[in-house]
């Protein structure tokens, strides 16, 4: 992989480098001896923290993060103690986890939750339940970001199989989709295939209307950054074409470079040109990570406004996730550039 300098195209480095310092400043001020960051809080508020602590060179404070999320949310034989916080199938927040702990080798964290979730992916489609009902009756809601953060833990740990599962899944949900010059849809039902029929306050997460403000556009994050990841592994082009078809279909999305809602995208489509060395990735990845530079505080923190329209009322719980989440992307695309 070449690095290229952007700094006729938009940001400069040096706005990267600030944007890090910044965001990993305020992560380690949030935290505690133990490793907490506060009373009371969900494994949401520490699942995606050991990836920025890495991304902004704190190990100490990354392993005493992971040992909170082991001592306080690991229960027996993988099991780990996870409340949805929103549409997200089970897997979701502890897939993060499993790629989370892989990536500093806490291998005790990382093999026994993978092995748990594993449990949770459907043997016919490749797919992952949405709940645990779901996966004991074998049918019901294979849930789109459960099932790639399912892929990602597969891909880290080593269960190539059942990570291609879910890219061969992927595959079918592309050629199934019903009206793809226009929509695409994410979720599917193990009996009636996509689904296109939706309470319209979940729409974000079922379909992505190409001619629409404001969608999920990280959807296509995902599905693009396991793709590329599984290329890289297997060195099948099957996976590579399906990720450059999702990246085509969003970059003529509309909006897509005008909102935090592509924030994975940043992360995918830098994984992308790492595999690629094709630059349009890397345009892609650095228009969403200049976006993302824009929405950040003084502080360190950053401002989700499609998700929380008010700042001030962005809880600390989500304030973790979010500077999380975005500075790993950011740090993704700063590893590119020169």
């Amino acid at each position: 992989m070449k690095t290229v300098l952007q700094s006729d195209e938009g940001r400069p480095v040096a706005d990267y480098v600030r944007t890090l310092e910044r965001a990993g400043t305020w992560l380690t001020s949030q935290q505690r001896s133990d490793g907490s960051s506060g009373d009371g809080l969900s494994l949401w508020a520490y699942y995606t923290q050991p990836m920025a602590l890495r991304a902004t060179g704190h190990p100490a404070a990354a392993n005493r993060c992971l040992q909170h999320i082991k001592d306080k949310f690991l229960l027996e034989k993988g099991t780990m103690d996870v409340k949805r916080d929103g549409l997200e199938g089970i897997a979701y927040a502890p897939g993060w986890t499993v790629v989370n702990a892989h990536q500093w080798e806490r291998f005790d964290i990382s093999f026994p939750v993978s092995s748990w979730i594993v449990g949770l992916q459907d043997k016919e489609t490749g797919a992952f339940y949405s709940t645990f009902d779901d996966a004991k009756r074998k049918k019901g809601l294979l849930e789109y970001e459960a099932t790639i953060m399912g892929g990602h833990a597969m891909i880290s740990t080593g269960r190539l199989e059942n990570a291609q599962k879910v890219g061969d899944f992927l595959i079918k949900l592309h050629k199934s989709q019903p009206d793809i010059k226009n929509n695409y849809y994410f979720m599917w039902d193990k009996e009636t295939g996509v689904q296109t029929d939706f309470d319209e306050k979940l729409a974000m997460f079922y379909v992505l209307d190409k001619h629409k403000d404001l969608q999920g556009y990280f959807n296509f994050g995902l599905s693009i950054s396991l793709l590329a990841r599984l290329y890289g592994a297997t060195g099948k082009r099957e996976y590579l074409k399906l990720a450059k078809d999702h990246f085509d279909f969003v970059d003529a999305c509309r909006g897509t470079y005008n909102s935090a809602l592509a924030h994975k995208l940043a992360w995918a489509d830098a994984i992308l040109y790492q595999m690629t060395g094709e630059e349009k990735f890397l345009r892609g990845a650095k228009k969403v990570g200049d976006y993302l530079i824009g929405v950040q505080k003084k502080d360190g923190r950053y401002h989700y406004k499609e998700i929380v329209p008010k700042f001030e009322d962005q809880p600390l719980t989500a304030n973790l996730d979010i500077v999380s989440q975005f500075t790993t992307w950011i740090a993704q695309v700063r590893a590119c550039l020169k």
